[in-house]
């Protein structure tokens, strides 16, 4: 059984330090991922392009989701996927868009103040890249890679959220190792009255990804990661310690990106951006929080003014695009947790045990085509009903 740590003032000792190193000295193999192109620096990298031959392949979609899912799981917890967006022309327009929004105010003053003030935050990119660029959003959404690893590592129904996307201005200082949702951002003192078995499962219901929207060099601040420190049951009490601190200083790796890359990783991953010492134009990086459906994401995201800003576009796109981008575009759009109500009123689905979500209706809109003042209405009638 794993235990609890019950105090915040519980010291670490060097047997500690002897069992994080034991995990974090771990070598991640090619042999273990046939999907993979290479490994740097313990990171296997994905081609966007082998990733989607593997797609269309009878058992390719499965077996790209088990090799991506492990290496989340028991392997280094990150992975590179080159050209995650096979036409760059959809980054550049979304660069548009999402530059449009630093210039004219979108940025949270609170990043002036914190360890982001160098590194300009549109903190819902998300919703306002929605209003923004509406096409550029159906697109740039409805990417099936994203869609598989999401898929892989938290099943159906993921729900999307613009995390905050970064202009990278120079002389932007290094940022403290730190693990992310769900217990990230607590105290240790509250942190360890959590216990140790759910902050472990934390991990499981979150996965981060770094979009590229430009080349990034290491002196433009890209993320360093400490590959399999995520195995290591109490991270969320031992990252702001200083030996944990020194050990992720003297032992992180950079994976160097280029335009339309993407970098996932596990949330549980020891993680920081690394010092400024050159200037990206424009947007960097897009980074997007992505959660398990039942879960809260960091940003609040108003999913039916994102469809009401979007929805002749996505039925534009219905009409040319494959199943598969579609489908990844619908779950990006709709909640897909079944909302509560009276099972006096509403018996469950004659094909199941579930109650009617928010992805349902958008995903039998698009398929016949609904106006738009329909899907409003009919959302708002479910909305009203199951009190969601």
């Amino acid at each position: 059984m794993l235990g609890l740590r019950t105090r915040p003032d519980e010291p670490f000792d060097e047997s500690d330090m002897d069992h994080f190193h034991q995990l974090c000295s771990r070598t991640a193999r090619k042999d273990d991922y046939h999907l993979c192109c290479r490994v740097e620096h313990n990171v296997p990298v994905f081609s966007g392009e082998r990733l989607r031959q593997a797609l269309a392949l009878p058992y390719g979609r499965e077996q790209a989701m088990n090799e991506l899912y492990q290496c989340l799981l028991s392997g280094p917890g990150v992975f590179v996927v080159t050209g995650l967006f096979d036409d760059s022309a959809i980054v550049d327009r979304a660069n548009k868009a999402l530059e449009g929004l630093t210039r004219h105010g979108e940025v949270g003053n609170r990043a002036r103040e914190n360890e982001f003030a160098s590194r300009a935050t549109e903190s819902n990119s998300f919703q306002n890249h929605a209003s923004s660029d509406p096409g550029n959003f159906v697109d740039y959404y409805s990417n099936e890679l994203i869609a598989l690893a999401a898929e892989a590592w938290l099943g159906l129904g993921y729900q999307i959220s613009g995390q905050h996307c970064h202009n990278v201005n120079p002389a932007g200082k290094a940022h403290h190792p730190h693990w992310d949702d769900h217990l990230g951002f607590q105290s240790e003192a509250t942190a360890c009255k959590v216990p140790m078995m759910t902050q472990i499962t934390s991990q499981f219901l979150t996965l981060q990804l770094a979009v590229a929207h430009s080349d990034m060099p290491l002196g433009s601040g890209p993320t360093r990661l400490l590959p399999f420190s995520h195995l290591y049951p109490h991270g969320y009490l031992a990252y702001p310690h200083k030996m944990f601190v020194q050990y992720f200083t003297d032992h992180h790796i950079t994976p160097a990106l280029s335009k339309g890359d993407g970098l996932f990783f596990n949330p549980a991953l020891f993680h920081a951006a690394r010092e400024i010492v050159s200037v990206c134009k424009g947007i960097s990086v897009n980074w997007l929080q992505i959660s398990a459906c039942w879960t809260r994401t960091m940003q609040r995201v108003d999913r039916a003014a994102v469809l009401r800003a979007v929805w002749e576009d996505i039925l534009r796109f219905k009409r040319t695009a494959t199943g598969v981008r579609l489908d990844a575009l619908v779950t990006a759009l709709g909640d897909s947790i079944p909302s509560p109500t009276r099972l006096d009123l509403d018996p469950p689905l004659a094909e199941g045990a579930c109650f009617l979500s928010q992805r349902d209706i958008v995903q039998r809109g698009v398929l016949e085509e609904w106006s738009r003042e329909r899907l409003l209405e009919v959302l708002a009638a479910w909305k009203h009903r199951y009190k969601g």
